[in-house]
């Protein structure tokens, strides 16, 4: 099978358009995804966690030690699972995802910087890239 090139050009260009947004918009998605279920924790816990600070007040003035019954049961809850050992990690942003274009970028650097107009699928395959795969992801 054979290629123009110049059409190669533009569905690679396309492509790596296409995974950028994608990757841009599951970013999006995923960041308003964390700050929704921050501010609904918040929601749901601003007072116990005023009840809390106010029982471990009550403790340090009494001059007692601060106990796990110091802890409203709506706190408690979340500290069971595994989430115990790093509660603050729950909220940090989710990490980027990172489009995936590397192989794109460097075909089409070669494209851009090829003579010939036709480009054929085994010569695509003899530098490495797939045709089957380059288009997919």
């Amino acid at each position: 099978m054979k290629f123009h090139r110049t059409d190669l050009i533009k569905r690679v260009q396309a492509e790596i358009g296409r995974r950028i947004l994608a990757a841009t918009e599951a970013n999006t998605k995923a960041q308003e995804k964390a700050t929704r279920r921050r501010q609904e924790y918040i929601d749901g816990t601003a007072e116990a966690w005023q009840e809390f600070a106010d029982n471990i007040n009550a403790a340090l003035a009494a001059g007692r030690p601060v106990a796990s019954d110091d802890a409203p049961r709506v706190l408690k809850a979340g500290w069971i699972d595994k989430v115990h050992l790093h509660p603050a990690s729950q909220w940090e942003p989710p990490a980027d995802r990172v489009p995936d274009t590397d192989a794109l970028n460097t075909l089409l650097d070669l494209l851009e910087a090829a003579t010939d107009e036709v480009v054929s699928t085994s010569a695509l395959e003899s530098m490495g890239f797939r045709t089957a795969n380059l288009f997919r992801r």
